[in-house]
């Protein structure tokens, strides 16, 4: 199961040991919106979810791969 948006930015911020201040500014937002997007109470746009991936050095991957045979 995929995880939604929020989780992902917030465990790699996490791992990487940055505020959510840091990240915003790494990305080109607030802090106050990287807050809203990790407790899900806003979703980031599929451009600002791209800078924020970029920002903590992973990228945007939408949907699931699905593996095929042959």
């Amino acid at each position: 199961m995929a995880k939604n948006i929020g989780a992902v930015i917030r465990e790699e911020r996490t791992r990487m040991g940055i505020s959510a201040r840091e990240l915003g500014r790494r990305a080109g937002c607030t802090g106050v919106a990287i807050n809203y997007y990790e407790q899900n109470k806003r979703v980031p746009n599929i451009y600002i979810a791209d800078r924020i991936m970029a920002a903590l050095g992973t990228e945007l991957v939408l949907g699931e791969k699905e593996e095929h045979d042959g």
